[in-house]
């Protein structure tokens, strides 16, 4: 099996009016990416980051992810063409569980992530997250 194949797909968050912030449990996976797409621009500010925690209830900043510290976010208002923010995320010494926040002000934003290279071997759909799972 390819390993680009042996992926699973997360929804984060959604939301119809600018901010979403979601989880997502990193559990038997080494990689994560981590994408936000917005309808419009984001700020650097509270509304921007990815942060890592042991329980899923107290999370602390990653390093060299820090919005405003680590990189500049992009000011470009325009449309759907391209992701806002892609963070891809070593999980080797990160914790199981990731939380990110993304978008302000209005427009759809949409939190993905994806988990890669896992542990043991994907089967099904449902280990993907989807109800269907296609190969060609």
């Amino acid at each position: 099996m390819r390993d680009v194949q042996n992926i699973k797909t997360v929804v984060m968050a959604e939301n119809s009016g600018g901010t979403v912030e979601g989880t997502v449990d990193t559990q038997g996976f080494r990689f994560c990416r981590i994408i936000c797409a917005h309808a419009t621009n984001v700020v650097v500010n509270t509304n921007v980051f990815v942060e890592h925690s042991d329980d899923n209830s107290t999370y602390t900043p990653i390093p060299n992810i820090v919005a405003g510290v680590d990189y500049t976010l992009t000011t470009a208002t325009n449309s759907t063409t391209k992701a806002k923010v892609i963070w891809d995320i070593n999980l080797q010494g990160k914790k199981r569980y990731l939380k990110a926040k993304c978008g302000t002000g209005s427009g759809r934003t949409f939190l993905v992530a994806t988990l890669l290279n896992p542990v043991d071997g994907l089967t099904t759909g449902l280990e993907r997250g989807t109800d269907i799972y296609a190969q060609g």
